[in-house]
């Protein structure tokens, strides 16, 4: 008697087992645009695993990233670091700034006038924080899969959403395939995290890139709001993050 129960609770908590769709597209969608419209603090980590290319074969390269900062409208604003792999210890190396088609960098608690250039040469360090960029990626998509499952106090939905090739591109350069992962409250629709996961080719270097990243979000609507800097410096995307301390 108890069999049909169990099949809807198994239907429940597996991924897809019970489709998923555009309404599933557009629940992501609206909590990433709560995420936009009243802002938030959020924490970062991404992992960089290149091979092939000049890199001899059997070895690669691995790089971690940690920032960790703030999210309101098309904004944001961050402090990168990088992270020691064998020991753990986090290095704060650049203030950042971002809004839809600019990045502005110094160095780290420096007053050297801020570098700014197009967004596209820094993506490689964000791709989380361009919610409007997401989102849009997200309603766009051609294939997503939702499971539930039962977190601390209370349930969450986690959508797996495969975006169409354009948005890939326009998230990450490199990529040609990916996924973002956002795992949503039940109750409120209330966006928690956003994973990440691309790869791709880089076309100058021909190495292989994988890159795996989490953005985790706390304080909705209490999160300081960035400021855009008033002037900066045009330079070109190759010294965006040039340590130079005149500013010149």
């Amino acid at each position: 008697m108890r069999r049909p129960a169990l099949l809807a609770l198994a239907c429940l908590l597996l991924t897809a087992a019970c489709g998923a769709g555009s309404s599933d597209l557009n629940a992501v969608a609206a909590a990433i645009r709560t995420v936009e419209d009243r802002g938030a603090d959020f924490s970062m980590t991404l992992t960089e695993i290149e091979t092939g290319g000049d890199i001899p074969k059997g070895k690669y390269g691995e790089q971690i990233y940690t920032s960790a900062g703030q999210l309101e409208a098309d904004n944001a604003a961050l402090v990168l670091g990088t992270k020691d792999a064998a020991s753990g210890r986090v290095t704060a190396d650049f203030d950042m700034i971002v809004n839809d088609s600019n990045i502005f960098v110094r160095p780290h608690g420096s007053t050297r006038a801020w570098y700014t250039s197009y967004t596209f040469a820094a993506e490689e360090f964000i791709p989380g924080v361009r919610l409007n960029l997401v989102r849009e990626s997200v309603l766009l998509a051609g294939k997503v899969s939702k499971s539930t499952s039962f977190s601390g106090t209370s349930f969450v939905n986690q959508y797996t959403v495969t975006p169409a090739g354009e948005q890939l591109r326009q998230l990450m350069g490199f990529s040609t395939s990916g996924t973002i992962t956002a795992t949503v409250a039940s109750t409120s629709g209330q966006l928690q995290s956003l994973a990440f996961h691309f790869t791709g080719v880089d076309a100058a270097s021909k190495r292989h890139i994988t890159v795996d990243s989490t953005l985790s979000l706390k304080n909705l609507g209490k999160a300081r709001a960035p400021e855009i800097p008033a002037t900066a410096i045009a330079v070109q995307p190759a010294d965006l993050f040039s340590t130079s301390p005149t500013g010149g």
